[in-house]
């Protein structure tokens, strides 16, 4: 089936990832897994990320569980093409060795895309240093 003539229809990308991945306080970007469940032509998985292939209104969210390996405040965001969006910082006070969960949002956010130009939504840890235990990122076509 070409994708061409259902790019203006509802799309969705989900990818989950349960291997253990280390982080730095410096931040790091997280490696979003495998595609659970693509519908649709206008968003797939990248490796670093939901790569949008159409124009359109996006919502992009991630869930991260993660275990500190000392205490302080973890922060996690979403990034478009390796730009913050300041809406999606989540921020935690932790404790060292104990296991958190934190969720973020981009709500809504406008993007173009070409055949050149596929912008990738990735989410990135930090404030601290430990192992991701559990990853989920997940995006919608809103309009």
């Amino acid at each position: 089936m070409a994708c061409s003539n259902n790019r203006y229809r509802k799309s969705s990308a989900v990818a989950v990832n349960s291997e253990s991945q280390t982080f730095i306080a410096a931040g790091t970007t997280l490696y979003p897994g495998s595609a659970v469940s693509v519908t649709g032509c206008s968003l797939s998985v990248a490796n670093s990320g939901i790569q949008v292939n159409s124009d359109g209104l996006y919502q992009i969210e991630a869930s991260v569980t993660f275990t500190p390996s000392a205490a302080g405040v973890a922060i996690v965001q979403i990034y478009k093409d390796g730009v913050l969006l300041p809406c999606t910082i989540r921020q935690m006070t932790v404790a060292a060795d104990s296991i958190y969960t934190v969720g973020t949002c981009a709500p809504a956010v406008c993007t173009t895309s070409c055949a050149m130009v596929r912008p990738v939504f990735t989410v990135k840890i930090g404030g601290v240093a430990g192992t991701v235990n559990h990853i989920c990122v997940s995006g919608v076509k809103l309009a």
